[in-house]
């Protein structure tokens, strides 16, 4: 996903309910630049030491001292569980946010769906 696309999509994903983050394995000085040339209305977060590309297995490995990130979507729940999870085989593909809006529909409609209630029933009086 591009970060422009993302920003065009802000308002998709504010109308959700959703917080919007982008990570990064960039130190925070750039992020802020960042941020601000795109003016994103959603936050960076720096990875720089690769901690969370590590655990979500996210790092693609260039050479030496060249690392990237295998760009991905991840929607968490409230608890911080992750209840979806894209992620592109090659860094050169970016996923286009109407994924991530999608999958989030995917995710609300199933848990409407298991939270059905049956009225109660009136017992007849007896005559």
């Amino acid at each position: 996903m591009q970060l422009g696309e993302l920003q065009e999509y802000y308002g998709a994903f504010q109308q959700a309910g959703v917080q919007v983050y982008g990570v990064s394995i960039d130190p925070p000085e750039h992020n802020a630049l960042l941020k601000k040339r795109l003016g994103a209305g959603y936050e960076f977060l720096s990875d720089a030491k690769g901690e969370l590309l590590d655990a979500l297995g996210l790092r693609h490995r260039h050479w030496p001292g060249m690392d990237s990130t295998i760009p991905t979507q991840c929607l968490l729940d409230s608890t911080g569980r992750i209840r979806w999870l894209h992620r592109v085989e090659t860094w050169r593909v970016r996923p286009h946010p109407r994924e991530a809006l999608q999958a989030l529909a995917e995710l609300e409609q199933r848990s409407t769906c298991g939270a059905v209630t049956t009225p109660e029933r009136e017992e007849p009086t007896p005559a």
